[in-house]
């Protein structure tokens, strides 16, 4: 979250206090994982958009005691987990001895959630040119974005649906 361009948790380093808008988020698991007090250890499983500093703050008013972040980790992010993190000189020493790719994941596995679409050449072109793209075929009533793919497989980029002029507008364009 950010208020006026800057990050909330800047701020609040800062020790400047900024009123924050409430908005609904959903919060799958909290496990307390260790407590020597005054510290409490917590793993919190959540939805995107959690402030996980207001999310103290307002258990420490819940509890009466007051409450703030002491440090934070983020363990998972959709699909990535801290689990499978490599460091940099182990990384570095990959590439170096050539097995480095076997790091990397394809720059669209972020997007598997979003349906798919092959399209032909001349759609391909009319991508590269921001141009509005027909993608033939059934369009689920609740998309908005699609991933793009050349013929050969290739991951293109994400288009956006246009309704009015029911045609598909490169939004991120990776050729």
């Amino acid at each position: 979250m950010k208020h006026k361009g800057q990050p909330l948790y800047k701020l609040a380093r800062a020790g400047v206090s900024v009123e924050r808008r409430s908005r609904p988020v959903t919060v799958h698991r909290l496990d307390l994982v260790d407590w020597q007090t005054p510290l409490a250890t917590l793993e919190i499983e959540c939805s995107k958009g959690t402030y996980i500093r207001s999310l103290a703050h307002d258990l420490g008013q819940a509890l009466g005691c007051g409450a703030h972040l002491r440090s934070l980790v983020r363990t998972r992010c959709g699909i990535f987990d801290i689990k499978d993190a490599v460091s940099m000189p182990r990384l570095e020493e990959a590439f170096s001895c050539g097995y480095g790719e076997n790091y990397l994941h394809p720059v669209d596995i972020v997007l598997h959630d979003y349906n798919a679409a092959v399209i032909d050449d001349a759609d391909e072109a009319a991508m590269r040119n921001g141009t509005l793209v027909n993608i033939s075929g059934n369009r689920n009533a609740g998309d908005k974005y699609c991933r793009a793919y050349s013929q050969d497989g290739r991951f293109l980029g994400m288009l956006l649906y246009v309704p009015e002029k029911e045609a598909w507008q490169p939004k991120k364009v990776l050729v």
